[in-house]
C-alpha cells in the first residue's frame, strides 16, 4: 500500500492508493507502440490501463491517450494507425498501411492476473507452451487490441 497527498486545499488530505489488480514486472515492446483507440472513449480507456495494468497517465487529449509503464510508451490513437510499405517496384509510390504495435507484458503473478481477467468479463484464453515451462494468456483491451501477457517459470 502507498499513500499519496492531494494537494487541494490548504490541508493535503491523505488518501490510498489502490494496487493494481494485474501486478506486471515488465512491458515488452520494440519503441513506442500504436494501438488503436477507436471509438471507445477514453474515460474507459483510461480506466482499463491506468487502474487494472498500472499504467501512467502522460498524455491524453482528442487524439487519444499516451501512456507509459516503466520506460515502454504506449499510444492508444483515434483515426487509422497508418505506416507505409516500401515501393513494390522503382517508381512505385509507398503504400499506406494499418499497423498496429504489439504489446507483451510480463507478471509474477499469473494465475490471479488470469482470474483477475475472467472475473471481469475480459475476454481472454490461457494458452501453455514450451512443455508447460511458459504460460500466457491473450487478452483484448476495450479498444479490442490484441494484448499477451506471459509468464516464465523456473525449471
Amino acid at each position: 500500500m502507498t499513500i499519496e497527498f492531494d494537494t487541494i486545499g490548504p490541508w493535503p488530505p491523505v488518501r490510498e492508493k489502490k494496487e493494481p489488480p494485474i501486478k506486471l514486472s515488465a512491458v515488452l515492446a520494440v519503441d513506442c507502440v500504436t494501438l488503436a483507440a477507436r471509438d471507445v472513449p477514453t474515460k474507459v480507456l483510461r480506466q482499463f490501463y491506468t487502474e487494472m495494468l498500472n499504467f501512467e497517465l502522460l498524455r491524453e487529449d482528442d487524439n487519444g491517450l499516451l501512456l507509459r509503464f516503466e520506460q515502454q510508451r504506449v499510444l492508444l490513437k483515434r483515426g487509422p494507425v497508418l505506416h507505409e510499405e516500401p515501393p513494390q517496384a522503382e517508381g512505385d509510390e509507398p503504400t499506406p498501411r494499418v499497423r498496429l504495435g504489439k504489446l507483451i507484458m510480463v507478471t509474477n503473478a499469473f494465475a490471479e492476473a488470469a482470474r483477475v481477467l475472467t472475473e471481469r468479463f475480459v475476454p481472454c484464453e490461457v494458452l501453455h507452451t514450451d512443455g508447460g515451462l511458459t504460460r500466457c494468456v491473450l487478452f483484448v483491451d476495450p479498444a479490442g487490441n490484441l494484448l499477451q501477457l506471459n509468464e516464465t517459470r523456473p525449471v
